[in-house]
């Protein structure tokens, strides 16, 4: 009579579980794709560089997109340069089209032509910003946009490249 108990009680806790499980469906599995794609990421121009996204401000006034950055590292004295020549800055809407880089500023230095380059301490953060141009208010999150950066010890050294990269950003249009 005991192991009968046991037995049911077995049973009964197997189909119990085995009910409780759910198998992803594929509403599931779309879900989970929407969510990845709802996070924004960042990835810096080199490991030694922590990049942190302040802001990404839309005028819709200038058609314009400001994307806002705070640029820290723990090396020596470092010369920091945005490029955002024809080539070296571009972002994508999730249409397609492509836009290209206005100015940008590292610190207090700013330009309108081809690069920006400022010195970036040790160990104190550094403000940088990129505008892009031709932009219709009606977009409301970059898909894609990359910055080609270049860096060095301030004092001299051959420059080092890499690319900074936004996915799925929204912006705030103002």
């Amino acid at each position: 009579m005991k192991i009968i108990k046991v037995l049911n009680y077995s049973l009964f806790l197997f189909l119990f579980i085995s009910c409780s499980i759910t198998q992803p469906t594929t509403s599931n599995k779309i879900e989970v794709a929407e969510i990845k794609k709802e996070i924004p990421k960042i990835k810096s121009f080199s490991n030694n560089f922590n990049v942190k996204l302040l802001s990404v401000n839309g005028d819709k006034n200038n058609q314009t997109i400001e994307i806002e950055f705070l640029i820290f590292h723990k090396l020596v004295h470092q010369k920091i340069c945005f490029n955002f020549g024809k080539n070296d800055a571009k972002m994508y809407d999730f249409e397609g089209n492509e836009y290209l880089a206005k100015s940008a500023s590292i610190g207090a230095i700013n330009k309108t032509y081809s690069y920006v380059c400022n010195k970036a301490p040790s160990n104190v953060p550094v403000k940088a910003t990129i505008i892009f141009k031709q932009i219709l208010p009606d977009k409301n999150k970059i898909s894609f946009a990359t910055i080609k950066v270049g860096y060095k010890a301030n004092d001299g050294g051959s420059y080092q490249y890499g690319l900074l990269e936004l996915n799925n950003i929204k912006i705030d249009w103002k």
